[in-house]
């Protein structure tokens, strides 16, 4: 079903060492849900966070989008 397919594409350019050009191309498809799009998008601009912050490991919350890898408790 066509109205049930989300389309993103995401075109990321930049220079590589001795200024050389580089380009990615990425086609993302998802179906059914109607916030999937929206939320690999999320995951994708989460994903520049640990190099800009000097982080390393998992990025706790791009990994709770599936299943987190922490066990949180009921009690605050």
């Amino acid at each position: 079903m066509a109205e049930d397919r989300k389309v993103a594409y995401v075109r990321l350019e930049g220079r590589l060492f001795g200024a050389q050009c580089t380009h990615v191309e990425m086609r993302l498809e998802v179906e059914i849900p109607s916030n999937a799009a929206a939320m690999a998008l999320i995951a994708i601009r989460l994903r520049e966070v640990p190099p800009a912050t000097r982080l390393s490991g998992p990025v706790d919350d791009a990994s709770a989008f599936r299943s987190s890898i922490r066990r949180f408790s009921s009690r605050t």
